[in-house]
């Protein structure tokens, strides 16, 4: 129940949507609720088992930790605004307090990629600095703005609510595109400006219900 990686994925998910208490363990001799130590145990996800590190991604496939990274970070994100918003439950509160205990864990900067020939890469990009720049961007936010982000019609939209969230999918690492840097945003309108929509090109968005 904690050994696999998308089985963790799920269970945080549903703690930060509910609260531990309503999340229950059930063995040959009990059905009970979720001790107290197991959200900080299963919290770190991508520490989990995965078939395709197992497999040694065969042809070059992306790991699945690189799947989830846009997933782990719109729940963060979604946090930190309910947060900012005075809009936490019992259980996202408890989820962003072991994410933010256990940062370095929960969202690493890099990760090693085994291949098929039996060698790795051992520092290949994971999160890299979006941690930080995304909590930077939450930070400068006033909470008339964390409900409703919207960009031009002909640009990518980014809609956060208390319901519902939806974020920005990079196509590129963070590194790719501080090789090439993206001129300074500049909005004419009222609309907040998302400064990750610049540092990271877009190609696609992804919704987060919660």
């Amino acid at each position: 129940m904690k050994e696999r990686v998308w089985v963790r994925v799920e269970q945080v998910f549903y703690i930060a949507k509910k609260s531990r208490s309503a999340l229950c363990v059930q063995t040959h001799d009990s059905f009970q609720e979720a001790p107290t130590t197991w959200l900080k145990d299963i919290a770190p996800v991508f520490e989990a088992q995965m078939t395709c590190c197992r497999l040694r991604h065969p042809a070059g496939l992306p790991c699945d930790r690189e799947k989830l990274v846009v997933c782990m970070l719109g729940l963060f994100f979604d946090l930190l605004s309910r947060d900012k918003q005075g809009m936490m439950s019992d259980g996202a509160r408890e989820v962003k307090e072991i994410f933010e205990a256990q940062k370095e864990r929960i969202f690493p900067k890099t990760f090693e990629y085994t291949q098929t020939d039996g060698t790795s890469l051992k520092d290949k990009e994971l999160f890299g600095d979006l941690v930080q720049r995304m909590e930077k961007y939450v930070a400068g936010m006033d909470t008339d703005q964390l409900l409703v982000l919207k960009r031009s019609s002909s640009g990518l939209t980014s809609q956060f609510s208390s319901e519902e969230l939806v974020i920005p999918v990079p196509n590129a690492s963070p590194v790719d595109s501080r090789e090439s840097p993206a001129p300074a945003a500049t909005n004419n309108s009222a609309e907040p400006v998302n400064p990750l929509d610049n540092a990271v090109p877009v190609d696609a968005t992804l919704r987060v219900t919660l």
